[in-house]
């Protein structure tokens, strides 16, 4: 099966397996959609990457065995906002027309679903984020034309999938999806990700938590410094590793760590490479804290599962609860309250038994839900449906 993966992805996760790699341009930062075409061709398909790069000026294809990454140009921001990506679109439909897939799989339901939905080929879309809520959680111009381009696809999409039940809900409470086929597919990794056995730790050393995200309101990171400010007294020795754009040590929360005289236990590391995030989940972190508002998976928790870390997260952030199962395979809180945060970061650090139980279900259940190996199968068997309606 020749497969048409539209979408953007992290060039960087896939340079090892392309001749001359290192010469390709930067793409985006989803490392999801390099694991999944990885996937897909160990499987025996046939994979073409289709992507974009404001790095290229005309289209660039990159080739391997079974493995082609088509990267059209990508404009600036103000520009492609101008016409509604019209260039883009029409970019990467003609690299899918010349690829010839049996099927295309395009992700999120924005310009790249508009590419592959006017391809001349069976498309199945993954929405891998609801527009209205990110909308409402950023209060951005840029993201109200993303929602209105957004409520211009959906409407023609024909077959759609999604990566939770969570991210279903959202669609089927905003979107009319009656005349729809509509499949759930969660989001995996692959076995060279998980640790061998989950992970133990005691009080004997100072723990140490590792915190996701970036400097916005939705990915809240500000509750975290202000929950430890509170307990620091009762839990002096452990320690926080902030990655993510814009959490270096120059930035505004590490000057409030500074205010609050926590600033001695944080690492600010800004933007990593997914690399050195797994590393550091594997090797220096004892705990996951996530606190964002709003997940419609959360690939780096289920990456801190597959680590066998105990994690903290929302207990209404979108998808968490479902990936944590609901608090057993992981603490659930109120990630707005910094008292709520605090308790549960206390009640992780001081009893071993329940970072140990937590460590033990999250593993067992990224390793039984979430692997690859399961995974891909539903996804050919999703696509050999979808050509068999067509």
């Amino acid at each position: 099966m020749r497969i048409v993966l539209c979408m953007p992805v992290d060039i960087d996760s896939l340079r090892d397996i392309i001749p001359d790699g290192e010469k390709m341009p930067h793409g985006y930062n989803w490392q999801m959609g390099g694991l999944l075409a990885r996937c897909l061709r160990n499987t025996g398909c046939e994979v073409h990457i289709v992507t974009s790069s404001c790095h290229v000026s005309s289209t660039e294809v990159w080739r391997t065995n079974n493995l082609a990454i088509w990267i059209t140009p990508r404009r600036k921001k103000y520009l492609f906002t101008l016409d509604a990506y019209r260039i883009e679109v029409r970019e990467m439909r003609r690299a899918i027309n010349l690829a010839n897939p049996d099927i295309v799989h395009a992700h999120w339901t924005y310009e790249f679903a508009l590419a592959g939905l006017g391809s001349e080929y069976p498309c199945l879309i993954t929405a891998r984020d609801d527009p209205w809520v990110i909308l409402l959680m950023t209060m951005s111009p840029y993201r109200l034309f993303r929602y209105c381009f957004a409520r211009y696809v959906i409407p023609r999409i024909k077959y759609l999938s999604f990566a939770s039940p969570y991210m279903e809900e959202c669609y089927r409470s905003r979107y009319d999806l009656n005349a729809k086929k509509t499949f759930l597919i969660p989001n995996a990794l692959p076995e060279s990700i998980f640790s061998q056995k989950p992970k133990t730790s005691d009080s004997a050393h100072s723990l140490t938590f590792a915190v996701t995200g970036d400097t916005g309101r939705l990915k809240n990171v500000a509750p975290i410094i202000r929950a430890f400010s509170r307990i620091k007294d009762t839990v002096p020795d452990c320690k926080f590793i902030f990655m993510g754009q814009g959490l270096d040590e120059d930035c505004k929360l590490a000057h409030m760590a500074s205010q609050l005289d926590v600033k001695k236990n944080m690492r600010f590391l800004g933007r990593v490479t997914h690399k050195n995030l797994l590393r550091i989940l594997e090797k220096e972190a004892d705990i996951l804290i996530h606190p964002s508002l709003e997940e419609s998976f959360g690939m780096t928790v289920l990456e801190a599962m597959a680590k066998g870390l105990p994690v903290i997260g929302g207990s209404e952030s979108g998808a968490v609860p479902w990936l944590l199962d609901y608090g057993k395979a992981g603490k659930l809180a109120d990630v707005t309250s910094p008292l709520r945060i605090g308790e549960a970061m206390h009640e992780m650090l001081t009893d071993e038994d329940i970072r140990k139980q937590l460590s033990e279900r999250a593993w067992k259940r990224a390793h039984e839900e979430f692997n690859f190996n399961a995974i891909s199968k539903i996804y050919i068997e999703t696509y050999e449906q979808i050509l068999r309606f067509s």
